[in-house]
């Protein structure tokens, strides 16, 4: 495993992300704001060699024994001297800048320092501490830089994707309703402050496609500069998240527009039994869906 295959992975989801459809029909934007319209035209795509666009490379060759062997990676997080990698098994591991192990997670359970099916990381730019964002115990349990339990805190949420953004903790739904304080909630985007209290949701999303939202890389949280830019399922406005002193603000930002390779909004208003369903009546219509 190598730096130059990390720069590569990054790239070709950058690549991917433009290539990404949505539904005319669920974008949901502001009239006020001017969005910036990307054309996307597959049939225009040129290829490029991936060494062309970095300056150099370094393999650095992780460890290897019986014990912490890395299977298929789930997400990983990259700092200025670690990778910290979750693997499809649930596993976590702390490689060094030199591919020594710092350290391994390996508790599936209930209890402190425990999780159930986590789904993403976020590591603390000076390697301090690590969070591991749980979708199935609805919980972030915080290590320390040598992988010692600090803390966890709860949230009610089956959150996809998360990240953390000018001490905010931003966190984005897949495909199951969630509840909060027992009522029924459809927004997709949820932000924390520091001591984890709810601060505010975003983006509604129609009941009827909630099931096909899916999860995974087809939603994304990516910071630019000093803004987060935000991508959803079967949406093509990309929104942007912006911090300007004590005031956060959410606004559309970029449209992506696919032309004859669009979603067609009919394809939402037919009967599906699931969403094997959903994917094979948008394949008959030709359009671009999933990444």
């Amino acid at each position: 495993m190598s730096i130059k295959f990390f720069i590569k992975y990054f790239v070709v989801i950058l690549l991917i992300t433009i290539l990404t459809n949505s539904c005319n029909e669920s974008k949901t934007t502001n009239k006020s704001i001017q969005l910036e319209k990307l054309y996307v035209d597959p049939s225009l795509a040129q290829s490029i060699s991936l060494d062309s666009i970095y300056l150099d490379e370094n393999i650095i060759r992780l460890a290897t024994a019986d014990s912490i062997l890395v299977d298929m990676v789930f997400d990983f997080q990259i700092t200025d001297k670690r990778f910290y990698i979750l693997t499809f098994n649930h596993r976590i591991f702390s490689f060094s800048e030199n591919g020594s192990v710092i350290y391994k997670i390996d508790k599936q359970g209930k209890g402190p320092a425990e999780y159930i099916s986590p789904t993403c990381l976020y590591a603390d730019p000076n390697d301090q501490y690590l969070e591991i964002f749980n979708r199935g115990s609805k919980n972030v349990v915080v290590l320390d830089s040598i992988g010692n339990y600090l803390y966890d805190w709860k949230y009610d949420l089956y959150i996809s994707k998360a990240t953390q953004y000018e001490n905010l903790t931003c966190m984005l739904v897949g495909s199951v309703l969630n509840f909060i304080d027992d009522e029924e909630c459809t927004k997709q985007l949820f932000i924390y402050d520091s001591l984890h209290n709810l601060q505010k949701s975003y983006i509604s999303f129609d009941k009827r496609y909630w099931e096909f939202l899916g999860v995974g890389d087809r939603i994304d949280l990516v910071q630019v500069n000093k803004d987060l830019h935000i991508r959803l399922l079967y949406n093509d406005t990309v929104y942007c998240l912006s911090k300007n002193k004590e005031k956060t603000e959410l606004y559309p930002k970029y449209l992506f527009d696919f032309g004859k390779d669009a979603i067609p909004p009919e394809v939402f208003h037919k009967e599906y039994e699931d969403v094997t369903d959903l994917r094979r009546e948008l394949k008959r219509e030709g359009c671009i869906y999933d990444v």
